[in-house]
This record gives C-alpha cells, sequence and structure tokens, in this order.
C-alpha cells in the first residue's frame, strides 16, 4: 500500500501498488471494499505516488515513474477520479512527480525532483530553476494560504 486518504463521507481509500503496472484504488464504505482498476480508471497506472482529496471530494493522485529507469514517461503523471471517471494529467514527459498536495482552492501541486508543478484546474505552471539542485521533499499549505516548500536546502514559502 502507498497511500490512505478519507474522503468527506468517511470511506477510506487506499492506492494500493503490488509491483510496477499493477496498481489500484480500494475504497472502504461500511465495511464493503470496491477496487477500481484500470478498467475503470481509463489508464494503467505505472506505479501511485500519495493520494489525497480536493475539496469537491475528488480523489488526485500523483503516479511515480521513478522506478522506470528512463528519463522520459508517457502516461499520466497526476489523476482526478470523481469515483465514477477518472481524468489524467501530464504536463511534461520527463519529470517525474512525487507527491501532490491539494491547496484551499483546489489547486494540484506537484512535487518533483527539481522543483514543483501547479495546475489550477486550466493549466500547469512548473517552477524547477530554484530547486533544481536541492529537489523539493514537501509542500503544505498553512491557514494564511502560504504554501511552505520542503527542499533539501531549506524550506521556502510561496505567498
Amino acid at each position: 500500500m502507498q497511500s490512505i486518504a478519507i474522503d468527506k463521507n468517511d470511506n477510506v481509500w487506499l492506492a494500493l501498488n503490488e509491483k510496477v503496472n499493477e496498481s489500484c484504488l480500494a475504497k472502504i464504505a461500511n465495511g464493503q471494499w470496491t477496487l477500481y482498476t484500470s478498467d475503470v480508471l481509463g489508464f494503467q497506472p505505472y506505479y501511485f505516488g500519495n493520494i489525497q482529496f480536493d475539496s469537491k471530494n475528488s480523489l488526485c493522485g500523483a503516479i511515480d515513474y521513478s522506478l522506470s529507469g528512463t528519463a522520459y514517461n508517457d502516461g499520466a503523471q497526476v489523476f482526478i477520479f470523481d469515483g465514477k471517471t477518472a481524468r489524467s494529467l501530464e504536463f511534461d514527459n520527463s519529470k517525474d512527480v512525487k507527491f501532490v498536495t491539494v491547496d484551499k482552492h483546489d489547486n494540484i501541486w506537484c512535487g518533483l525532483t527539481d522543483g514543483y508543478a501547479v495546475f489550477n484546474g486550466k493549466k500547469w505552471t512548473v517552477e524547477g530553476s530554484k530547486f533544481k539542485e536541492n529537489g523539493v521533499f514537501a509542500i503544505a499549505q498553512s491557514n494564511d494560504g502560504k504554501m511552505w516548500i520542503g527542499t533539501g536546502n531549506g524550506i521556502y514559502i510561496n505567498e
């Protein structure tokens, strides 16, 4: 198991990685398990990173290609799943998304090896120049709306 998230209805969601290209989501509701495989998602998850819910109760998650050993990937890097339909998102075929963080405006922040990318629901913004040497390892939002970015060289605050 890679990640656990709990939706607004207290259902527990799991990102399960059996092995590369054999990943699925599971929902536990009232003691009943439901599996969501590539047939339902509409894409084959390479390997899940973490999962989180947005304010609309849609599941957002990272697809991690770091185990592939290749410089490029041709699949989804991030997905959004409303329980019925999945939407896969890609912004660059050479970046590995390690994790996602959803902010209070439902922007999806992606931690990358050399920076971060943000999806605002319509377009991507990628920032790599500041963090190329240090990497991004954690992103969180404080109550005042500031984004805290943990790197190999300390903390950066994005206002």
